[in-house]
């Protein structure tokens, strides 16, 4: 009688440690989705954050009438402006 349930104890034990096994690698594929998710979903959802408003900017400030030069806004213009602000 003891033997049989040594027997069954140590099968008991078998299955635990597999099922073990599949729930930790089940663990490890949703970790990796997650940081898929992020990567792929929040991250770009972030940076449009930061990104919309700059493009807006650029694009309808080429259609403002605010008068003033296109050179005032080149590149070359703030290049000159930021030299005379480091001197």
């Amino acid at each position: 009688m003891e033997e049989g349930g040594t027997q069954k104890l140590e099968e008991m034990n078998l299955k635990i440690d597999a099922i073990l096994k599949s729930v930790e690698k089940t663990r490890r594929y949703f970790q990796i989705m997650m940081w898929v998710t992020i990567a792929f979903i929040v991250l770009p959802i972030v940076a449009s954050i930061f990104v919309i408003p700059f493009f807006l900017n650029s694009y309808l400030g080429a259609f403002s009438d605010s008068g003033s030069s296109p050179s005032d806004t080149s590149i070359a213009s703030q290049l000159e402006l930021l030299n005379e602000l480091l001197q």
